[in-house]
């Protein structure tokens, strides 16, 4: 946005400064810019504003460039041609362009599109603009594909929105692009290895209706550092742990000893550096990120026994292998469990060292518990699809998803649901990043 607001300006300065000869085409170079930052930043609202802006200026002298700069918002978009358009053509194309920056939803976006097609080819049969196409919103997804066919729906939205599949921030986070989809959230009864606490995974579906960017990784110790000028990890060089990771580099190693609130602090912080909006995760984000089309209980498979190639969990952190659910029939104590599996050199990891879902996010299961924006509550039995929930207005406790290092297999299964109250900092809890794509969905 500050880069496309800088290039409005500039073009404005052109208008003043240039002769009239060079005018025209120079204005359109600096407003194509200005257009291409905000159309790959996904501001549509900012683009139509622009184009507001200037493409009107345009019509008044040179109309031929008037027109061009009005289809210049969706691409693809050409250079402007060198005949005229009819001015009545012209100047309801233009105002129709500048209208779209109060149109809000998505339903409402694809209605326009196509009110504006038939305008572009109206202009078209003049010989002022070439045909240009309007793209076709992808299909949701729907539980219950493979990896092919995660890879090729976002692929499909990213194409759509104009954005990569994948990038990073200035910070060094991992974002991939997650596409809306529809899937069933919790568990059924007689899931394996569901346990007493079963009956708040009730089974029921969910839809994400807008897409959105997820980390790769946890948050690493390196990157909260960075941001928040310090390091309280207990499994770091300087943390209260640091014996049991002597000699080892843990900059990649997920940040934990965190709370809920330094979790958000740290998105608000992203976000006023960033100017787009970071936040955790919802709990229904979280779950169908987590699970990736699959609807097993442990992901692409309903029993724990290949859970080792894709988690940090008790039966595997210590670099050896643990039997963690006959160490918690024995020990019947989270404390004295605790304490077993940390005697046994149980610790989280590096991120990113183990194998990924299909989305290409790493350490979903395992490794560390990550903080999400909900409050807890046990699940709406309302029937139906629920769009977008984001758990109750208030309450005690946040939600905590993925179970960590020290869990026996039950607690890292996809529908395992956890919870702490936002203040409390402990050594298993970490965190994960959404970033928000402008104009595809509310932050």
């Amino acid at each position: 946005l500050q880069r496309s607001t800088h290039l409005s300006k500039l073009a404005a300065d052109i208008q003043s400064s240039h002769s009239s000869a060079d005018k025209p085409a120079t204005r359109f170079a600096a407003l194509e810019m200005a257009i291409r930052i905000a159309t790959e930043s996904g501001h549509i609202a900012q683009t139509a504003s622009l184009i507001d802006e200037f493409a009107l200026q345009f019509a008044i002298d040179d109309l031929d460039y008037g027109v061009a700069a009005a289809s210049a918002w969706s691409e693809p978009y050409t250079h402007p041609p060198n005949q005229a358009a009819p001015e009545g053509q012209a100047k309801e194309l233009l105002n129709f362009i500048a209208a779209l920056k109060d149109r809000a939803t998505a339903e409402q976006r694809e209605t326009d599109l196509a009110t504006l097609e038939q305008l572009r080819r109206q202009i078209t049969k003049a010989n002022v603009l070439p045909e240009l196409a309007v793209k076709t919103r992808p299909a949701r997804t729907v539980a219950g594909f493979d990896r092919d066919k995660a890879e090729g729906h976002q692929k499909a939205w990213a194409e759509y929105l104009g954005i990569p599949v994948s990038f990073q921030d200035d910070l060094g986070i991992l974002f991939k692009l997650i596409p809306p989809g529809e899937f069933t959230m919790g568990s059924p009864p007689l899931e394996q290895d569901r346990d007493h606490n079963g009956h708040h995974e009730s089974a029921h579906r969910v839809a994400i209706t807008t897409p959105f960017y997820l980390g790769t990784y946890e948050v690493t110790q390196e990157q909260y550092e960075s941001q928040m000028s310090h390091n309280p990890s207990y499994f770091s060089q300087k943390g209260a742990g640091s014996h049991y990771v002597t000699g080892r580099d843990t900059a990649q190693f997920p940040v934990e000893n965190v709370s809920w609130s330094d979790a958000d602090l740290f998105c608000r912080r992203r976000r006023d550096k960033e100017l787009v909006t970071y936040r955790l995760p919802t709990e229904a984000e979280w779950e169908y990120a987590r699970r990736a089309g699959t609807e097993g209980a442990y992901g692409e498979t309903d029993h724990a026994g290949r859970l080792r190639d894709s988690a940090w969990f008790g039966d595997n952190s210590n670099g050896r292998k643990l039997n963690s659910q006959r160490i918690w029939d024995r020990d019947k104590d989270s404390t004295a469990y605790f304490k077993s599996l940390l005697g046994f050199g149980c610790r989280p990891h590096a991120v990113g060292a183990l194998q990924p879902n299909a989305w290409g996010i790493y350490d979903m299961p395992g490794n560390v518990f990550e903080w999400c924006h909900d409050w807890y509550a046990e699940y709406d039995p309302t029937p139906g699809i629920s769009n977008d929930p984001r758990g109750p207005d208030n309450g005690d406790l946040r939600v905590l998803r993925g179970g960590c290092a020290f869990n026996y297999p039950s607690q890292v299964r996809s529908a395992s649901r956890s919870s702490d109250a936002p203040e409390t900092r402990y050594l298993s809890l970490g965190f994960r990043v959404v970033r928000t794509i402008p104009e595809a969905g509310k932050p």
